[in-house]
């Protein structure tokens, strides 16, 4: 009987010691943790919306090359961002293998250039939905090219002008890269690029440069059809969405941050993304208060080499000095909440860091993306965010400002 009860005894012990180490596990977990799961789920991502494109590019006749494919996710929230109904904004761009080979004479006959897929919100000068954007010389016009945006059956759902120009690249080897950048204003504006350098001669700084724009509204997100390989397109975006919603949970319980429900995340390949948000208190800034240092992104940035910054989770605190606007870093590290602060030096950022007022249709949201910078001749990723600002309303007469660091990572 005793060696019964204490066999019993034992047993109780040690399933509450195994409990204890559980709840110990759970507790100890790092920002260096979420890094790796936040890592792993980006990599995931894409290896899933690879397998979709490649599917959907046969019914169009096109061959993509997906490892150049980047793509957005804006995550809405708050019934203050756009619209309380909206849940998310998805843009996937991928350059077909044509465009590796471009020339003058084969862009003047015409070529598909892109192959994209949009879930944007109504009112958007194009529906939700994929496409293949076609690329030649008007017909009507001398020096003017022009992008014809067509569905699954050839028709042309929308034509714009594309400006095509030769610019200056310090990329190495042969590139091709499409990007893409939404535009604030009235109306808003989602700009599509490529970016090509010819593979001979090998020494060759020269690349050609196509640029095209279309509207989007700020309306509700448009649905898209029950078919695939819609379906599965929202199906591995919500699980996306959900790991990363998880995440931002985990970390703002973990570093006791106040940060909005609604995110923006960007990704050019498996090690070069970001996803961001911004602190609560963001929409009650007036741009006086950056005369002292103030919280305003926090999120996950790729390692930047020219900064010589590592990949991880950051606070982006924005500040005023001597006129111009400047960034700190703050990494987030274990519970202990101990910081590791990084100034960033002027060259890489000074001149990136941007406040003004501006006329826009959004009165708060994510806005930015990852295009060509000639000024640098290599391709950025920007991050940004509007907000209403009524104190220097009444000083401009323009209602929003836009904050925006761009963090080189080509």
């Amino acid at each position: 009987m005793r060696l019964l009860s204490f066999r019993i005894y034992l047993v109780i012990f040690l399933l509450f010691s195994i409990l204890l180490l559980s709840i110990r596990f759970v507790n100890s977990q790092t920002t260096a943790d979420y890094k790796f799961e936040l890592e792993n789920l980006n990599i995931r991502f894409r290896k899933e919306l690879t397998a979709i494109i490649q599917e959907a590019e046969r019914s169009f006749g096109v061959k993509v090359n997906t490892s150049n494919m980047i793509c957005k996710v804006v995550r809405f929230r708050a019934a203050s961002e756009l619209s309380d109904s909206i849940k998310s904004m998805i843009i996937i761009n991928t350059p077909t293998d044509e465009a590796e080979n471009i020339t003058y004479d084969k862009l003047n006959r015409g070529i598909n250039l892109f192959f994209t897929f949009f879930q944007i919100p109504e009112g958007s000068e194009i529906n939700s939905g994929f496409y293949k954007i076609f690329v030649a010389r008007d017909p009507k016009g001398r020096d003017q090219y022009i992008a014809q945006f067509k569905d699954i059956n050839g028709k042309v759902i929308l034509q714009k002008p594309i400006t095509v120009r030769e610019v200056d690249t310090k990329a190495k080897g042969v590139q091709v890269q499409v990007s893409f950048k939404i535009i604030p204003g009235k109306p808003p504006t989602i700009e599509i690029d490529i970016i090509i350098k010819p593979k001979e001669p090998p020494t060759q700084t020269r690349a050609i440069y196509l640029n095209t724009s279309f509207r989007i509204g700020d309306r509700e997100v448009q649905a898209l059809p029950s078919s695939e390989p819609y379906k599965k397109i929202l199906e591995v975006t919500n699980k996306y969405i959900k790991g990363v919603d998880n995440i931002f949970l985990q970390i703002s319980k973990l570093c006791k941050l106040s940060i909005i429900q609604s995110w923006d995340s960007m990704s050019i390949s498996d090690k070069i993304f970001t996803v961001y948000t911004v602190f609560e208190n963001v929409n009650k800034l007036s741009i006086n208060d950056f005369t002292e240092e103030q919280d305003f992104f926090f999120g996950y940035l790729p390692t930047l080499e020219d900064q010589n910054i590592p990949a991880g989770f950051y606070n982006i605190a924005l500040y005023k000095e001597s006129g111009g606007f400047y960034a700190q870093l703050k990494e987030k590290g274990v519970i202990s909440e101990e910081e590791l602060k990084k100034k960033l030096t002027l060259k890489p950022l000074a001149d990136r860091i941007i406040i003004e007022p501006i006329s826009s249709e959004v009165k708060s949201g994510f806005y930015g993306g990852i295009y060509f910078n000639e000024k640098l001749g290599r391709v950025v990723l920007e991050i940004g965010y509007i907000w209403n600002d009524t104190k220097i309303k009444a000083m401009t007469n323009k209602g929003s400002f836009i904050i925006s660091p761009k963090m080189d990572c080509g």
